[in-house]
């Protein structure tokens, strides 16, 4: 699934519970890519325990990683690029 820019105002909501992210459970291969306000990662993500890939690119915005990125178990590939502001890795 690939989440570009003009998704940008659905996922800027980071006080959820994770239901709106609820259908894409089974998810394995997430692209979040130009989303140039988006700080941090959307708290539903960390729901996704099926993810095997992560691409996260062209965001200038994005500052850091959450803690929780380290329990997605299924994770394999994490490719991040072009995030100047992004200092270190949790």
């Amino acid at each position: 699934m690939e989440i570009w820019p003009y998704n940008e105002l659905a996922l800027l909501n980071n006080e959820d519970d994770g239901l709106q992210w609820h259908g894409l459970k089974s998810l394995r291969s997430l692209c979040l890519m130009g989303i140039t306000k988006l700080v941090s990662l959307p708290d539903g993500l960390q729901h996704f325990m099926t993810l095997q890939q992560l691409i996260i690119s062209e965001r200038p915005s994005l500052i850091a990683l959450p803690e929780w990125i380290g329990n997605l178990t299924s994770l394999q590939s994490l490719f991040i690029h072009n995030c100047p502001n992004l200092a270190s890795l949790p």
